[in-house]
């Protein structure tokens, strides 16, 4: 008998899809193989659309109901449905799945908006989608209104009660929190890091890694004018949440620069070795 679950839920939408698709169809810069790739940017490492078979690789340990986390992901053109069982294993493991898809969209030069919060649902592999709960993440993905995905406090509130420090601390790593609100903020693992010295007898190269810092760095600036692209600046709210988003990628960028500083210092310490 069909039956109503508490979950967590979340929605993530394109920005923009409408007026693409508009310019796919009149050739005005898109291909309609662009929007499929766009639509691809969905499917990540871990699951793929359409599809339960969720690879649970993050915090292995967590406690959880059931083996696949009672993961469902729903595909409907520009926009996913994603839900997984209210547990330790399975919050985290839905987080990690929204961001990833925020990351491949921003790969592509596209915005996504979204939410995520906890309710009542029946998410079926047949895509049957019902419930308050996702009704909720619908309604607040478009009262947030912003270019991130929201997290409900109610979420929030489950990760601090009810979860352990592998959850807590990968949560910690994956949000921007203010007084104000909670988003996913998938820059985090773009910081520059690197291995000092040789690694497995390969030895360091300083220009490799400052190519990459100067992806990142391209990266974090085409993410900064796509927010004020999509922000409203009629909403005095939005433009304050915008701005504290961009304040944080702002103290990324500030990262890429004393990377560099490094890479020059240490590139320049290599050298004088080398002609000892």
């Amino acid at each position: 008998m069909a039956q109503y679950k508490d979950k967590i839920i979340g929605f993530v939408d394109i920005l923009g899809w409408k007026n693409l698709v508009e310019r796919s169809e009149k050739n005005l810069g898109v291909t309609l193989n662009d929007l499929l790739s766009y639509i691809k940017a969905f499917t990540t490492s871990k699951t793929a659309a359409g599809t339960n078979n969720y690879e649970h690789t993050i915090c292995p340990d967590s406690k959880k109901v059931n083996d696949n986390l009672d993961f469902q992901k729903t595909q409907v053109s520009d926009c996913v449905i994603l839900s997984s069982e209210k547990s330790p294993a399975g919050v985290i493991a839905l987080l990690k799945e929204c961001n990833a898809i925020s990351y491949n969209l921003l790969c592509h030069g596209i915005m996504c908006r979204g939410y995520i919060t906890v309710g009542k649902m029946l998410h079926t592999e047949g895509n049957t989608v019902i419930g308050t709960g996702y009704q909720h993440a619908l309604a607040m993905e478009k009262e947030f209104g912003l270019p991130f995905i929201g997290i409900d406090s109610k979420v929030n509130e489950f990760i601090e009660k009810h979860t352990d420090r592998c959850v807590q601390k990968t949560y910690s790593n994956l949000i921007l929190k203010d007084a104000d609100f909670i988003s996913l903020f998938p820059f985090r693992d773009l910081s520059g890091s690197f291995i000092i010295g040789s690694f497995m007898g390969i030895p360091f190269d300083a220009n490799k890694y400052r190519d990459s810092n100067q992806k990142t760095r391209i990266f974090i600036e085409k993410a900064i004018t796509l927010l004020i692209k999509h922000t409203d600046i009629k909403k005095d709210k939005a433009v304050a949440k915008t701005k504290i988003y961009i304040k944080e990628l702002i103290k990324e960028l500030l990262g890429c620069q004393e990377t560099d500083q490094l890479l020059d210092q240490l590139n320049k310490e290599f050298e004088t070795k080398s002609k000892l």
